[in-house]
């Protein structure tokens, strides 16, 4: 969750799961009204911050699987895709905002700090956390407290202190934080940090006050989930899997209950002002955010300001030709998909996050080519050729890009097997689907195609998801799950490419 221009944003997703889709919603006090806002190709979200007037939303687990961090940037009319350019990025956790840099942690075979002075496309890794071999090391959150940043590690079964600050130009643990697994949203209360520390089955709440870690009472007997605060107070998190109580404190020593959840299982905390926001997990298997009845802070957050146009590169018919050349030499055929994928985007991102329109159309004439039918080995259960991961990556390039024309018949082309729930995919008809948003391909005939295959029986949720989601931002309509608001929109707007339902 986080407070911006007016309204409290959040993401709904079902963590941990291959094929989820991640929601942005916002909900705004002064009306009471929630949004369906764009939906994320990724299973969940990062901790999201406000950075020179624009929204940061990390994609913690993206589905594209190419390795990159990926995050979006929007105003919250007008959106960005971007993407990191340094080290191999599976996650990113969470962005900050530090002595006016912006910094991301992700998380991979090893966890890294990327620093970027704008926000844009000069991101940098500064800083590796090396875990042992049996241990993907993550740094999982960063909360500057005034001047200083600090980072919360995770690392399983690994010993040692997970609290690390980073001085930039070099990352000092904090030797006194207890060991542990891991940290627990970190957060700053005057000049002192605090966070759930974690250690096997053991949660406690620890202070940093700049010299001295200290641990801090907690209510007995329960398992702590999240803390949160507003600058004058801690709000703690305490449940189960079925019940949860909000808790809290202007010390870190006494705590007063503030609400007890029945039903419910508690995730996530946020406070603006002295209005606070709780986010469930519900037992009707659906999400749930609760504020307050009368917000006291009626239109929160820092004021939007209009999103900068990405900066366009030149483009010669040179570099484009010796593009297109290595491009061919890159999909030779191999038995490792890492270097499979490393080959080709070694040669593509680049010129990708050049925005310049004619690159995303020579990729989209690219991905028809006749590349090798062969299997390439992957870390899923399915098997998928040199030709499909090919055209996957160049969709995922051509989203980036914000460029090129995606054929309407990969948008409706039919699954080639039984759809498996827990299972991670690379059919191109996916990165197709997601691609037509980015490069705002609005015809008439696209949103047709669409939805058709949000209407039709047979289709899973999360793919419908992911239909929506392009639906949303190509239209600017907001039906959200709506499934008959969309069939009746379509009907009384009579695009007519694709019949539409009876």
């Amino acid at each position: 969750m986080v407070a911006y221009d007016g309204k409290i944003w959040f993401v709904n997703s079902n963590p941990f799961q291959d094929f989820n889709a991640a929601d942005i919603y916002s909900f705004n006090p002064d009306t009471g009204h929630t949004r369906y806002e764009r939906g994320l190709f990724s299973q969940d979200a990062g901790r999201p911050i406000v950075y020179r007037g624009a929204l940061y939303w990390p994609f913690e687990d993206p589905r594209s699987s190419i390795a990159l961090g990926e995050y979006a940037v929007t105003d919250g009319k007008n959106w960005q895709l971007n993407a990191f350019t340094t080290g191999i990025s599976l996650h990113v956790h969470a962005m900050e905002n530090c002595k006016a840099l912006l910094v991301a942690g992700t998380g991979g075979w090893v966890g890294a700090l990327q620093m970027s002075p704008t926000g844009r496309d000069d991101w940098r890794e500064v800083y590796q956390f090396q875990s042992n071999e049996e241990n993907l090391g993550r740094i999982t959150d960063i909360r500057a407290v005034g001047e200083r940043c600090f980072m919360a590690v995770t690392s399983w079964n690994e010993p040692g202190p997970k609290l690390v600050e980073w001085r930039y130009n070099e990352a000092v643990a904090i030797a006194d934080w207890p060991n542990g697994d891991r940290i627990v949203t970190p957060v700053a209360l005057d000049t002192e940090l605090y966070a759930i520390n974690q250690n096997g089955g053991v949660t406690e709440i620890w202070r940093y006050d700049g010299e001295t870690s200290t641990r801090m009472a907690a209510p007995e007997g329960e398992s702590l989930r999240a803390l949160a605060s507003n600058g004058t107070s801690l709000f703690l998190l305490t449940g189960s899997l079925v019940s949860g109580t909000l808790w809290q404190s202007t010390d870190g020593e006494t705590w007063q209950k503030r609400h007890s959840f029945e039903n419910e299982r508690p995730i996530a905390v946020y406070v603006t002002g002295n209005d606070i926001y709780v986010g469930t997990y519900s037992s009707n298997g659906q999400g749930s955010l609760w504020g307050p009845e009368i917000p006291e802070n009626g239109s929160p957050g820092p004021e939007a300001k209009p999103l900068e146009n990405a900066a366009i590169a030149d483009l010669t018919q040179d570099t484009m030709m010796a593009s297109q050349g290595a491009l061919f030499s890159a999909t030779r055929p191999t038995e490792n998909y890492m270097a499979y994928r490393h080959e080709m985007l070694s040669v593509m991102l680049p010129l990708a996050l050049g925005r310049n329109p004619l690159y995303g159309h020579h990729l989209s004439d690219f991905m028809h080519e006749n590349f090798s039918k062969d299997i390439l080995p992957m870390f899923t259960e399915q098997d998928y050729s040199h030709s499909q991961i090919a055209q996957w990556l160049s969709l995922s390039m051509i989203a980036l890009n914000g460029n090129g024309h995606i054929p309407l018949e990969w948008i409706s082309r039919e699954w080639p097997g039984q759809v498996e729930q827990k299972q991670k995919y690379f059919y191109p008809q996916l990165a197709a689907i997601r691609a037509v948003r980015w490069v705002n391909q609005n015809d008439g005939d696209t949103i047709s195609a669409l939805l058709y295959r949000l209407v039709r029986d047979g289709e899973p949720l999360w793919l419908k998801a992911d239909i929506i989601a392009s639906l949303s931002a190509l239209t600017g309509e907001r039906f959200g799950y709506d499934f008959e608001a969309w069939a009746n929109w379509w009907v009384e707007t009579g695009i007519e490419k694709f019949p539409a339902p009876e």
